[in-house]
Formats: C-alpha cells, sequence, structure tokens
C-alpha cells in the first residue's frame, strides 16, 4: 500500500503532456492492492483481489488507492478452490 500511495503522489503532481485536456485537467490514477500469500494463493485469485480492489477504487470516485477486502478475497480464493 506504501508503493501504491508514493506512485499516486506521484502521478498527482506529474504533468504529463496534454494533461489539461483531461477530466480534472490533470491525468489521475486509480491503484487496486492485493499481496500475496494474504490475499490469494495463486498468480490468478492474486489478481482478482488486485482487480476488485481497483473497481471498488473507481467506486468509490476515482482517483486513490483501495487495499482489498481480506473478506472478498477469502470468498474469491475458497469460490476457485471448489472449482
Amino acid at each position: 500500500l506504501a508503493f501504491a500511495e508514493r506512485v499516486h503522489a506521484e502521478v498527482g503532481v506529474e504533468e504529463f503532456p496534454r494533461g489539461e485536456l483531461q477530466p480534472g485537467k490533470h491525468v489521475s490514477v486509480s491503484i487496486g492492492v492485493a499481496s500475496w500469500p494474504d490475499h490469494a494463493r495463486s498468480v490468478e485469485t492474486l489478481v482478482e483481489a488486485a482487480d476488485q480492489a481497483l473497481y471498488r477504487a473507481k467506486r468509490l470516485g476515482r482517483d486513490r488507492v483501495v487495499g482489498c477486502d481480506f473478506t472478498h478475497a477469502s470468498v474469491v480464493e475458497k469460490a476457485r478452490s471448489m472449482l
């Protein structure tokens, strides 16, 4: 999460070419974070957990970092293990 927050902060202050043409007049980034083995036991479920965190960041208003919801990751991992 700390690294993702640093990336988010750097993107927020960087002056990108044609950034003024973006919504809000600057380039923004939303980042979803998950970690192994805390949120997944396979590459596939790790990506799924990070992806879900990313979509949660977007639902919360974009331009932010959101960590994996451990409960959701556990449900995804359990469902995948049943396949």
